[in-house]
């Protein structure tokens, strides 16, 4: 109940429907808040307490003081600016509430709302904040103080009792004290009642035993012990240059090695068969009318375009099972090397990365690279049937393969330098913006409470705008290259063309023969191009097997 009527004061909880209009929501007043849980940002010491707010030095220090920080910060090597992991992990609870509280604070609001901030720390600290910070620094603010620990009940100007989500009483502490048919109330007085009374209090640390303390408040704040956390976040690595060949070795070796045999021989067969019902279709047609009609030939044409048919459908559904199985041993293989992990790894490295390289990565190698994958290589294998066939018919072909080779590894080489590269920048930008929102919802009426909505959908705005300058980056680079592949096959086609229609009209080359190679050759501008740049997507796509194989180790 007590956490209820915090979130209705902050807003987060509509009046109920039987009492419209008697919401008690303080919009109009400037207010700070301390949750029960902290909410710790991904960043520094320092960064957390500002919160986006100018820096000013002596408030600052201050605020430190209050919330008994100084000599923890005293022990950490960089200070302030000594970085955190989500949520706080690299921090102890302790520590985590009163910078939390420090953050309410130094927001120097009109009225301050503490969600049991007190409950996280040990007797001494305990009484340190309440009487430098809550009672101190804060003394002339409305402050809003949840709590179950009887020893600071006495002091307050008003106390609210709430049992079974119901205010049983209200009033000075005299007047709750007394107040009738209460359980709680009752408990309170036997506090009281008991020798030493308020100057009797408990450890309340989470799963430690009640040990009773000196009431002396030292002159300098205690601290809990606690070793420093880590002084960086692992920052996530960026490799560069071409993906190392281990990398397709891994991807492929997840298949045992005959059946990666037995598929590369499905392909060259495939491709085979159907260039030759495609030559045999050419020579038919040369054939004198009396040879077309033969039956034999129907056969032989229908026999190969079948096994053609055959052969195609085997190797597809084997090519996509050697994907399938690649992306299920990647997975196993990341999943395990992370569970086996060290609790420090989940402490410098942000939940977003993890959440990038089991979603996103291993979505591209599940669906995108197979498909990606086959179609190059079976645009591969139409590019060398279509050369061999040109070559085989018409011989002066072969004097400009070799210049168009070399032009297309060119282009490809430059086009692979860069949108390699940009596509590593893309992955890696992404990672923050899934760190953003999770983070920003799970604390959500901390921003909402501090007034701090456009300052992190800002923030928000300027990670996605990272990622998606990089993604435009990625598509501009397939498109500068589509161009220049287009012109290039066009150039190529036309050059074939007019050698074909030559030798053609010279009697050199039969008409059917002319047909297939101008067949072919129109295609080989789609396929060639294809080709590059599906040769270029599974380079940029195996990022995403060298990723996971990172976290596989």
């Amino acid at each position: 109940g007590k956490s209820s009527l915090i979130n209705a004061i902050l807003g987060e909880l509509a009046p109920s429907p039987s009492s419209p209009g008697e919401g008690i929501a303080l919009r109009t007043r400037k207010i700070s808040y301390a949750s029960q849980t902290p909410w710790i940002l991904s960043g520094t010491l320092k960064d957390n307490i500002l919160f986006g707010l100018p820096f000013r030095a002596q408030w600052f220090e201050q605020v430190v003081h209050a919330c008994g920080l100084e000599r923890d910060v005293s022990g950490f090597e960089s200070g302030w600016d000594t970085l955190i992991g989500e949520r706080g992990v690299t921090l102890s609870g302790g520590q985590r509430a009163r910078l939390a509280l420090a953050r309410a604070v130094y927001y120097d609001a009109d009225v301050v709302v503490l969600d049991d901030p007190l409950s996280a720390v040990d007797t001494n600290v305990g009484r340190h904040l309440y009487e430098k910070c809550i009672n101190g620094i804060l003394k002339d603010k409305t402050r809003i103080l949840v709590t179950h620990q009887l020893q600071y009940i006495q002091p307050c100007d008003l106390v609210l009792l709430v049992e079974n989500g119901t205010i049983t009483a209200q009033g000075t502490y005299d007047v709750v004290m007394h107040a009738p048919n209460s359980k709680f109330a009752e408990t309170l007085r036997e506090f009281f009642a008991r020798p030493g009374g308020v100057d009797d209090t408990v450890d309340d640390v989470a799963g430690e035993g009640g040990v009773p303390t000196d009431t002396t408040v030292p002159d300098k704040p205690p601290v809990e012990t606690e070793p420093p956390p880590p002084q960086d976040l692992q920052k996530e690595d960026t490799a560069r240059g071409t993906v190392p060949l281990t990398t397709y070795k891994t991807y492929f070796l997840t298949t045992p090695l005959p059946p990666l045999l037995l598929l590369l021989i499905l392909l060259v067969l495939g491709e085979a068969l159907s260039d030759v019902s495609s030559y045999f279709l050419a020579h038919w047609s040369s054939l004198p009318p009396a040879s077309q009609q033969e039956v034999w030939n129907e056969w032989v044409f229908a026999a190969l375009v079948v096994g053609t048919v055959l052969v195609s459908v085997v190797r597809a559904l084997g090519f996509y099972f050697v994907g399938w199985r690649a992306g299920k041993v990647l997975f196993e293989g990341m999943l395990a090397a992370v569970v086996r992990c060290p609790g420090t790894f989940f402490q410098v490295t942000p939940h977003g990365r993890l959440m990038n390289r089991f979603s996103k990565d291993l979505s591209l190698i599940d669906e995108m690279l197979p498909q990606t994958l086959y179609d190059f290589t079976q645009c591969f294998f139409i590019i060398a049937g279509t050369i061999v066939i040109s070559v085989a018919v018409i011989p002066h072909v072969l004097v400009a393969v070799p210049v168009v080779a070399a032009v297309f590894v060119g282009l490809r080489w430059y086009y692979l330098n860069t949108s390699r590269q940009v596509k590593r920048l893309e992955s890696v930008t992404r990672s923050p913006v899934y760190s953003h929102i999770p983070s920003t919802l799970e604390g959500l009426s901390l921003v909402r409470a501090f007034s701090s909505e456009h300052t992190f959908l800002t923030h928000f705005y300027a990670l996605q705008n990272e990622n998606t300058r990089m993604f435009f980056m990625y598509l501009s680079c397939g498109r500068w290259l589509g161009f220049r592949l287009d012109m290039l096959g066009a150039c190529f086609a036309a050059t074939v063309a007019m050698v074909s229609v030559a030798l053609g009209n010279g009697g050199m080359v039969g008409s059917g023969s002319v047909g297939l190679v101008l067949a072919y050759v129109l295609q080989l501008t789609g396929s060639l191009q294809w080709a590059v740049r599906q040769s270029a997507e599974v380079e940029n796509l195996m990022i995403s097997v060298e990723r996971v194989l990172e976290y596989s180790r």
